[in-house]
């Protein structure tokens, strides 16, 4: 069951890459001619992607000749360094990372019960220019393993409502959020993410 959720899940996902592919191939002649101006143009996805673990990531991170502000350990959050420099390393090309450390991430992603490196059935999609685009999981349907973490970090009381949903009757189901403001600065190779965002939050934008 928790398979077929994963299938599910990569099968949204493709079917968005598709739709968005499917839009390219619509796009005006003039549509065009203005991406063109752009230093990458219009990304046009021409090759498949890659899906490396977090510790296949940390270890590429370690093995590079660069020298990042912050130094990749296994333990450590991806900063927007580390996810450029993997989508360089894999060829440009979009990269799911999956199975981050279990305490890195919030309480309700699913546990893997994969030994002392212990981690979680979460995936991150990092695309050229951008690092992050996407961030999802399996979430947490057992109740204990709910209940055990969550007395661990001492919120058991706070989140007595969310343990009840499960207490009444779950199913493994998953979920992604998807930053749309990079997805579109991505698809139109936009270098500043403030030239696809209605109204951006900067000093001194703000008039009134």
């Amino acid at each position: 069951l928790h398979f077929f959720c994963l299938l599910c899940h990569g099968a949204v996902l493709l079917y968005w890459w598709k739709s968005v592919e499917k839009l390219f191939s619509k796009l005006s002649e003039e549509q065009r001619n203005v991406a063109a101006n752009k230093p990458h143009g219009i990304c046009k996805i021409k090759r498949k992607g890659w899906r490396i673990s977090y510790n296949e990531a940390v270890e590429i991170l370690k093995q590079a000749s660069k020298t990042f502000a912050f130094k990749p350990e296994w333990g450590c959050d991806l900063q927007t360094e580390h996810e450029k420099y993997l989508v360089q390393h894999c060829g440009e090309v979009p990269v799911f990372v999956i199975n981050y450390p279990y305490d890195l991430k919030p309480f309700y992603m699913r546990d893997n019960e994969d030994g002392p490196q212990r981690t979680v059935a979460a995936v991150d999609l990092l695309v050229p220019g951008i690092g992050e685009l996407c961030g999802g999981s399996l979430r947490e349907e057992r109740l204990p393993f709910l209940q055990s973490r969550l007395q661990r970090l001492g919120l058991a009381d706070t989140y007595q409502w969310y343990l009840d949903l499960r207490k009444f009757g779950s199913v493994p189901h998953g979920g992604f959020g998807m930053g749309f403001e990079r997805y579109l600065q991505y698809i139109l190779g936009v270098d500043n993410i403030k030239d696809v965002i209605p109204f951006p939050r900067f000093p001194h934008s703000c008039l009134l």
